[in-house]
């Protein structure tokens, strides 16, 4: 296995990924609820399942942690947002939107070990 992983932070991109949802994944979970509805909560929940279980960050999870920043940033601006939220949850789905986007600069692209042998296999 050759390890391509250049990170300077202090801990690996999955170790602050778990940190993440371990602190502020009630708070995600809620502002994704409020902003996308029963579909994006079940896939918010699906992913903090798929990190827990994950040795390292996966492009597929980097994805949709992404994608939840995008959804939390795009319903705050819109003005065809639901009557529901109130100032409150708009409030909170800007601050998780916020922390989200420092996240995702913090563990930065996507630089995990590549497995030769794993991908030699695959194609042979």
């Amino acid at each position: 296995m050759i390890n391509t992983s250049d990170y300077s932070g202090e801990e690996d991109p999955i170790s602050a990924i778990k940190r993440f949802v371990h602190e502020n994944g009630h708070s995600l979970l809620g502002a994704v609820a409020a902003a996308g509805g029963p579909c994006a909560h079940q896939n918010c929940l699906q992913l903090f399942c798929d990190v827990a279980q994950a040795q390292r960050l996966t492009r597929t999870m980097r994805t949709e942690f992404k994608h939840f920043q995008e959804l939390l940033t795009l319903a705050e601006a819109d003005e065809r947002r639901p009557e529901c939220l109130n100032d409150h949850d708009l409030e909170a789905i800007d601050q998780m939107a916020v922390q989200l986007e420092s996240l995702l600069q913090r563990v930065g692209p996507d630089r995990g070990p590549i497995d030769i042998g794993n991908m030699l296999t695959k194609r042979a």
